[in-house]
């Protein structure tokens, strides 16, 4: 055989590599898309069925935006549950009072529980009473929903220029210890 002709053959044998070559990485991008397509379905696309997860944080106002995703939630067929994850101080009283009523329109389609974090005070402990059950660590600050006010009596500042603390309060025990003030710990009762 001459040079041309072998290389003529080298080069048919070299394409016929590269083909099955260039076959074998189609067939696995193809399977490869086929698995990811797959286990996207199965691992939890927005169209099946979840549990959603709501995070309730910082500052409570009247938050349209957040009233609108508990109606969302509410009328999507795929939520089948709802966890609302809350961490805040507390916020103003016109927006704990909007959003425990639409988690309370919530509850009426589906089940809710409220899950505290550090602190769930205020305004965060009336928006989550209204979840069918609360989950707390036993550390987690929570409550405090309007119970005390105290306020200086500057009348005291003629008297000695002394400040005196007054308190409205609604319970006996409420804010006790109270530094500001002197209390009667015979009135104290068991604690």
């Amino acid at each position: 055989m001459s040079v041309e002709s072998e290389m003529l053959v080298e080069r048919r044998q070299v394409r016929q590599r590269l083909t099955l070559w260039r076959m074998l990485a189609v067939g696995f991008g193809i399977l490869a898309l086929f698995v990811l397509v797959k286990g996207s379905e199965k691992s939890g696309s927005l169209h099946k069925d979840h549990i959603a997860r709501v995070n309730i944080t910082g500052m409570i106002l009247d938050d349209r935006k957040q009233q609108k995703l508990l109606k969302d939630l509410k009328e999507s067929d795929e939520v089948k549950a709802v966890i609302l994850r809350i961490n805040s101080p507390g916020g103003t009283t016109a927006g704990g009072e909007a959003l425990y009523l639409r988690i309370r329109e919530l509850v009426e389609k589906k089940p809710v529980v409220a899950v505290f974090g550090t602190v769930a005070a205020s305004a965060a402990y009336m928006a989550g009473i209204g979840a069918e059950h609360i989950v707390t660590r036993g550390s987690s600050i929570t409550g405090s929903v309007g119970v005390i006010v105290q306020w200086p009596d500057m009348s005291g500042l003629l008297d000695k220029l002394g400040v005196t603390m007054q308190e409205l309060k609604s319970g006996k025990l409420k804010a006790t210890p109270n530094t500001m003030i002197k209390t009667d710990k015979a009135n104290l009762g068991p604690m």
